[in-house]
């Protein structure tokens, strides 16, 4: 024990001194023992770490260091007061990028074949379904949906409660979606941003697709012209007179619709007793007048509270009927 002679005396006192103070108190032992032990004791530790605090700071630097720099596919990251913020490329999220969210697959929810909601995995997790939010989505999307599932074409692009969804992995989870403008096929593309919580129904994408090709299904008229559909079924913001009401606005007819004020707050609104995809809209001016709607907008709505537009299938903006 002797044999670290006044050197060792030296350092042991220089790394412990306040701990000598206490151990000195301790009856029964010999110095140099207790001088021993809290050598080695220090030694040991020191290996690790040159004090608390020192040890302390270096460790959250080494921390911060890598979450800096996660190197996980591309991103990029700041250090905040709070931790750190990343920066993820397209097709990747997550606190690091960790998450490759390119859509993986994808399946209709519903009844029939070629018709339904659509819901989509991703790479990162293949077993987890989730919907399809209207945000970015456009009729390229949907007709490269409607080939992935082994489709022509799509023929139509629809919202809200027309298909069961009750199924899905992630009910309050929606996606929007975003392709590169050289996509050819939905695997594509990717989850560009994620809608959380009470998800409006009128927000989700469902697709018809074409189960023959060439997709040119043809509709059948709904009644407004014939008169199959009854007076019953029409409503109107204002009438200009009893006779001009929206009930005498139907095609061919020796009657119209004429709205008092005519401004732009002015509706007409027809009730169908079935779900139907319009694929057409016909409109006439007054047959004995120069008078006619310049132009208009086109919703539905499944419970006459939330209201959905129709809108152009390739930009996204409301579609305006009858310009000129």
């Amino acid at each position: 024990m002797s044999a670290h002679g006044k050197k060792g005396w030296t350092s042991i006192m220089k790394h412990a001194a306040q701990t000598l103070v206490f151990m000195e108190a301790i009856a029964g032992r010999r110095r140099q023992d207790l001088l021993v032990s809290v050598w080695i004791a220090t030694v040991v530790k020191g290996v690790k770490k040159v004090s608390d605090k020192e040890g302390r700071e270096r460790q959250w630097q080494d921390k911060s260091a890598r979450r800096s720099n996660p190197r996980l596919h591309g991103g990029r990251c700041e250090e905040t007061e709070t931790g750190f913020t990343c920066l993820c490329l397209d097709r990747y999220f997550g606190e690091r990028c960790e998450e490759n969210v390119t859509i993986r697959s994808l399946k209709l929810l519903g009844e029939k074949i070629n018709e339904g909601t659509l819901a989509l995995t991703s790479r990162s997790n293949p077993n987890t379904y989730v919907l399809v939010h209207e945000d970015h989505w456009n009729k390229n999307l949907s007709q490269l949906a409607c080939q992935y599932l082994g489709f022509e074409g799509v023929f139509a692009t629809v919202s809200g409660p027309l298909y069961e969804s009750s199924s899905i992995d992630a009910p309050a989870e929606a996606e929007s979606v975003k392709c590169p403008a050289n996509a050819t096929n939905i695997t594509d593309c990717w989850y560009s941003e994620t809608k959380v919580g009470q998800i409006n129904e009128s927000e989700i994408i469902s697709i018809v697709c074409c189960p023959v090709n060439p997709c040119n299904i043809s509709g059948q008229p709904l009644g407004l012209e014939s008169g199959a559909l009854p007076d019953s079924a029409f409503s109107e913001s204002s009438c200009f007179s009893a006779s001009y009401c929206s009930r005498f606005g139907r095609l061919n007819a020796k009657t119209v619709w004429i709205a008092y004020p005519s401004d732009q707050y002015q509706w007409m609104q027809v009730q169908f007793e079935f779900s139907y995809i319009v694929t057409a809209v016909t409109t006439q001016g007054r047959h004995n007048a120069d008078q006619w709607v310049t132009s208009y907008t086109f919703s539905s709505s499944f419970d006459n509270v939330a209201w959905t537009d129709y809108l152009n299938v390739y930009s996204g903006s409301v579609e305006l009927g009858n310009r000129k």
